[in-house]
């Protein structure tokens, strides 16, 4: 996963290298030919701006998006150089059925199939409900016959029977109930999914920072202590500049890293984005519903097997990485992996490989990340008062299964 990740990334520098070219040169093709003839366009899955091509996976993207065919970089050509004639999709417009939002049909036959639609729905909980009322009613209607006869057309001519003013009242405090039930879980809905778009955001939003301030000055570009002038520098001798306190301002040439190191860093940068999404993914989804075929997931499953994953988390942990998780709370760990990246930055930062301001960025999007892990884990994790659900499931017990009388 590490090489595929730095793969991406220096595919990623290429492209934009070739596009400055051509600005410079005055000859910026059109973005449908600006790499060249007929090629593969580039997947959502593949990029840094297409985090919604799985629910399970939104960056298997920049880093670790596994191929059977070879690893193909941005431009669409493979490891081995050759091109994709043949897949030009968007891996972002092909989702899962059972993952797109579900709408009514605009057919006009859409009323009646969207009301008897079973898979997928609420119907299956429901029908043992809908033949229990059904068969009372029933019930209801051969007692108050056998009681009372088949001339009663009054519930009071009938002494067997509820009278209607009861069931009038009723309807009032429970159309309320409803209502405020409903409206509740719509907001509740909402705020999850406005939190998950956050998450995903920022996820993306920490990746193009990876790529585009964890890299070596590109010719004509100046360390940052140039830039800014002497001011920066107390003098130069023969021990080399004599630094300010500020060491992402220090001369390259003083703290810089090898290339090497920078580029296995942004890959270690990109692969614990993938990690940080899965442990969230286990503490929000997996452990608390269970697989898509409803069987129980442990916390040892989603780390060690992680069948729902797009990559699956164990082809993303390095060795001994599986036991570290294991060792702490499964809602700590996403804090862990913030902590092992915000390390990495804050080690750039101080060898002057990644600016303040970029820093600060990182910083930023990586709280939001949080805050939206934590807005989702507040969520999951405040049900319904139970007073009032039991209160409001007590009602329309007794009015549904009354109404028959």
């Amino acid at each position: 996963p590490v090489a595929d990740a730095a793969l991406h990334a220096d595919a990623l520098e290429e492209a934009c290298a070739l596009e400055d070219e051509n600005v410079a040169a005055g000859q910026m093709p059109p973005a449908s030919t600006a790499m060249g003839p007929k090629r593969g366009r580039v997947s959502s899955s593949a990029s840094i701006t297409g985090p919604i091509a799985s629910i399970t996976g939104p960056l298997a993207s920049i880093a670790l998006h596994r191929r059977p065919s070879g690893v193909r970089t941005a431009t669409g050509q493979n490891v081995d150089g050759d091109i994709d004639e043949d897949e030009d999709e968007d891996d972002a417009l092909t989702a899962e059925p059972d993952i797109l939002p579900k709408e009514l049909s605009t057919h006009w036959t859409g009323f009646l199939t969207e009301i008897f639609v079973f898979r997928n729905t609420v119907m299956p909980s429901l029908l043992p409900q809908i033949a229990l009322a059904f068969f009372l009613g029933i019930f209801a209607q051969m007692f108050k016959r056998l009681m009372c006869g088949a001339d009663v057309v009054a519930a009071a001519e009938c002494q067997t029977t509820f009278d209607i003013t009861g069931h009038q009242v009723v309807s009032v405090s429970l159309g309320f109930l409803l209502v405020f039930r409903t409206d509740w879980a719509y907001d509740r809905y909402y705020e999850g999914k406005q939190s998950l778009g956050q998450l995903y955001n920022g996820l993306r939003n920490l990746n193009v920072c990876f790529v585009n301030y964890l890299r070596e000055n590109k010719p004509g570009e100046r360390a940052a202590f140039e830039a800014s002038g002497a001011s920066n520098l107390h003098g130069w001798g023969d021990a080399g500049p004599q630094l300010t306190d500020s060491p992402s301002r220090a001369p390259r040439e003083s703290f810089r890293s090898s290339i090497a190191k920078i580029t296995e860093d942004r890959a270690e940068l990109l692969r614990l984005t993938n990690v940080l999404y899965a442990t969230m993914r286990h503490i929000l989804r997996d452990i608390r519903v269970g697989t898509p075929e409803g069987h129980e997931v442990t916390d040892e499953d989603c780390v060690k097997i992680d069948a729902t994953g797009k990559p699956p988390l164990p082809d993303l942990l390095r060795e001994g990485e599986s036991e570290r998780l294991l060792a702490l709370m499964p809602s700590n760990r996403c804090n862990w992996i913030a902590m092992r990246i915000q390390i990495i930055t804050e080690t750039h930062r101080r060898l002057g490989n990644i600016s303040e301001r970029a820093a600060f960025e990182i910083y930023q999007q990586l709280e939001i990340c949080l805050s939206a892990y934590k807005s989702m884990e507040r969520i999951v994790s405040t049900p319904i008062p139970f007073t009032y659900l039991h209160m409001l499931q007590f009602i329309l017990f007794f009015f549904v299964f009354s109404a028959p009388f």
